[in-house]
C-alpha cells in the first residue's frame, strides 16, 4: 500500500492551511469538498502566490520524503485510489478523505472494511447512565461482530472503546490529530489497548496536530466508516451531532439513546428524536431511530432477531479485583486516592465491565 502523490499534495496542502481553516471552520465541510486551487484562492490570503507555487512544485520527491516519514512512525498511508480504501468512506463523495493513516495491524482494516461497523459518539461529559450505556453498547456490539467506531475522546468515546475490548471485539478510534500518538495525551492507556487489537486512524500525516476544525472535519470520517451511528448523550452543540448529520447526509441510520429530560447530556439525543434535527439541520424521519441498547442496533442493521446480543459468562475476578470492587462499592477509594500498584487493578475491573468512572474522579461498580 503507498499512498499517490496526488493524495499526498492535498494532505501537504490541508495542514500547510491549517491555521486559515481554523478561522473559518464555521463552513469547514463546505471547504473539505473544494479542490486544491480553490482552497488555494479562498484561503491563501497575502502568501496565495508562494503557496500555489510550492503545490505546483510538489512532486514524487516531496511524496516520497511523506511515505518515509509515515514509515518512521509506524504508520501505513492509503489513499483513495487504493483497493484497501474503506469502500464506505467513498460514499462521502467530495467529503472523502484525500488518505488514511493507519496505526496498527493494516490487515485489520480489511476486516473493519469487510463487516459491519456503528460508531457510538458522545459527549466528553457524560453522566454515569451515559458512561454505562456507552461501554454495554461497545460490548455487546463487538461481541456480535460489529466494529464499534469512535473518536478517543473523554467520555462517552472512550466507554465505547474500552466496552468492546473488554468483548475481545475490533475497535477503531479516529484521532483529529496524527495516529501515532494518543490523542488526548491523558487517553495513552487506552490509545495503547486499541492498538493490541485494533486501529488507529487519521487523514493527516505524522506532523499533523488536532485544532478545532480538525475534531470537526474527524467527525465525518466517524460517520462515513459506520453503518450507523448511535448517539449516547450529547449537548444540542456537541460535535458528535456533526456525526450524526453527515450519517443522514450520505444515507445511513442515525440511532439515539433516549435520556433524561432536562438534562443537557440528552437534550442532543432527544431532540433528534422529537424534531429529527441535528446541529440545526434537519434529518431524514425515515432514517432516525430510537435505541435502547445494542440489540436494536443490531435489529437495524440485519433485521429483527437475526443477530442477537449474546454475552459471554463474566470473566471472573482475581482476589486483588474483588478487594478493590469491595472498596469500590464502600465508597472508600477515588482513583486520585490510588495507590500505582492499584492503578493496573483499577484498568482490569474496567476492562472486566465492573466498574465504571463518574464524575470528579469518583469510582462507581457497573451493572454486570
Amino acid at each position: 500500500m503507498s499512498a499517490c502523490e496526488g493524495c499526498l499534495r492535498r494532505t501537504w496542502l490541508l495542514e500547510r492551511l491549517a491555521g486559515h481553516l481554523e478561522r473559518q471552520r464555521a463552513v469547514i465541510e463546505s471547504l473539505l469538498e473544494r479542490e486544491d486551487g480553490e482552497l488555494i484562492e479562498l484561503l491563501g490570503g497575502r502568501g496565495r502566490a508562494e503557496l500555489l507555487a510550492r503545490h505546483l512544485r510538489y512532486g514524487p520527491e516531496e511524496a516520497e520524503l511523506a511515505r518515509e516519514e509515515a514509515r518512521r512512525a509506524g504508520l501505513v498511508l492509503i489513499c483513495r485510489h487504493d483497493l484497501r480504501y474503506p469502500s464506505r468512506l467513498t460514499e462521502l463523495g467530495t467529503l472523502a478523505p484525500a488518505l488514511l493513516a493507519v496505526n496498527g495491524d493494516h490487515a485489520r482494516l480489511d476486516r473493519l472494511a469487510a463487516g459491519a461497523a456503528v460508531a457510538v459518539v458522545g459527549t466528553r461529559r457524560p453522566t454515569g447512565y451515559g458512561l454505562e450505556a456507552a461501554h454495554r453498547l461497545g460490548a455487546d456490539l463487538a461481541g456480535a461482530g460489529v466494529a464499534v467506531i469512535s473518536g478517543l475522546a473523554y467520555g462517552i468515546d472512550s466507554a465505547a472503546h474500552t466496552g468492546a475490548i473488554a468483548a475481545g471485539g475490533l475497535t477503531a478510534a479516529v484521532l483529529a490529530a496524527a495516529a501515532q500518538r494518543p490523542s488526548p495525551a491523558g487517553k495513552a492507556p487506552l490509545f495503547g489497548s486499541i492498538l493490541a487489537t485494533g486501529l488507529v486512524l487519521s487523514e493527516f500525516g505524522p506532523a499533523g496536530f488536532g485544532r478545532r476544525w480538525t475534531f470537526q472535519a474527524r467527525n465525518r470520517i466517524v460517520a462515513g466508516l459506520a453503518d450507523a451511528t448511535v448517539i449516547v448523550e450529547a449537548t444540542t452543540r456537541s460535535g458528535a451531532l456533526i456525526t450524526a448529520r453527515v450519517s443522514d447526509r450520505i444515507g445511513r441510520v442515525t440511532a439515539a439513546l433516549p435520556g433524561p429530560v432536562g438534562t443537557p447530556q440528552s437534550a442532543g439525543p432527544n431532540e433528534i428524536l422529537a424534531k429529527f434535527q441535528a446541529a440545526g439541520q434537519s434529518l431524514n424521519p425515515d432514517r432516525v431511530r430510537a435505541v435502547r441498547g445494542a440489540q436494536d442496533v443490531l435489529d437495524l442493521l440485519y433485521g429483527e432477531g437475526i443477530v442477537e446480543v449474546h454475552r459471554p459468562r463474566t470473566t471472573p475476578l482475581t482476589p486483588d479485583e474483588a478487594r478493590l470492587l469491595e472498596a469500590i462499592r464502600d465508597g472508600r477509594d477515588a482513583v486520585a486516592a490510588l495507590a500505582p500498584a492499584q492503578l493496573a487493578t483499577l484498568s482490569a475491573l474496567e476492562l472486566k465491565g465492573a466498574v465504571r468512572r463518574g464524575p470528579g474522579g469518583t469510582l462507581q461498580p457497573a451493572v454486570r
